[in-house]
């Protein structure tokens, strides 16, 4: 089982949704969050997720929130691919299409 920070005492992240001085006890390390995700949808898990994942399942009700603290985390969606003298254009075309939905979310930088 690999150790989380929320899991562990007095973080700033369980200060400040009040969980300080509580254990997470039984725990379970899923190989990816797809399995996390499938488990708590099916009643066999509670997780934490990025909000962007779990948005559509919590307003049609299959997942509920069980405390209203959201951690912002800055974080992002990077296209990485091997430098090339004649970049592939079905690649510069996905950069920009996936360029393009960030600026629709505000969500957009550049760099």
């Amino acid at each position: 089982m690999t150790p989380l920070p929320w899991c562990q005492p007095s973080t700033p992240e369980r200060a400040l949704a009040g969980l300080d001085g509580l254990v997470a006890l039984n725990t379970v390390d899923f190989d990816s969050r797809a399995f996390a995700f499938d488990a708590a949808l099916s009643g066999q898990a509670v997780a934490i997720f990025d909000t962007r994942m779990t948005a559509a399942d919590e307003a049609n009700g299959h997942l509920v929130r069980l405390h209203t603290l959201t951690v912002e985390r800055p974080q992002g969606i990077h296209v990485a691919f091997p430098k090339a003298r004649h970049p592939d254009p079905r690649i510069e075309a996905f950069a920009a299409w996936l360029q393009n939905e960030a600026n629709l979310s505000g969500n957009a930088s550049t760099g």
